[in-house]
C-alpha cells in the first residue's frame, strides 16, 4: 500500500503495513466532527519521531482551543502520548487531558511514589509526573 509504514499490532502480534493518522476532532459524546489530520509516518522519516508527533499534537490542540474558545476542551489521547514532557505541557497550558498508561507507571501521588494500580480509583485522580 502507498503511504504505508511498518505497525506493530498488540493484538495480533506481528508487524503490518498500516497508514499512521494524528487525527484532531471534537465530539459532544454522540457525533464527531473531524478538524484535521496528519499523516504519522513511521520512525526511519524522522529524527526524533515521539517528538515530531507531540509537536503535531500541540498544533491541533491549540488550534482547537482557538476555533473553539468558548467550550470546555479534553484532549484525549493514545497511550504513544502518556509522557512527561506531554503531560508537563498540558499541565502548564491548562489543557484537560484523559490518556491510556499502563498501570505500571510510577506516579507521584499524595507525596509519594507509587504504581497506578495501587491506588484505588486511580482513574479518577490528580497526579503528579516526574522525569
Amino acid at each position: 500500500m502507498e503511504g504505508t509504514s511498518w505497525f506493530f499490532d498488540t493484538k495480533i502480534g506481528r508487524c503490518m503495513p498500516a497508514y499512521k493518522l494524528i487525527v484532531d476532532a471534537i465530539s459532544d459524546g454522540k457525533f464527531i466532527i473531524p478538524i484535521n489530520a496528519a499523516f504519522n509516518l513511521g520512525k526511519e522519516f524522522y529524527s526524533k519521531p515521539g517528538e515530531a508527533q507531540e509537536c503535531t499534537v500541540q498544533f491541533f490542540i491549540k488550534m482547537t482551543k482557538q476555533l473553539f474558545p468558548l467550550k470546555k476542551f479534553i484532549a484525549v489521547l493514545d497511550g504513544a502520548f502518556a509522557t512527561v514532557k506531554y503531560l508537563k505541557w498540558a499541565l502548564e497550558n491548562n489543557i484537560a487531558t484523559e490518556v491510556r498508561m499502563h498501570a505500571n507507571r510510577l506516579v507521584e501521588y499524595n507525596e509519594t511514589k507509587i504504581q497506578l494500580r495501587k491506588i484505588k480509583g486511580f482513574l479518577y485522580t490528580s497526579l503528579v509526573f516526574e522525569e
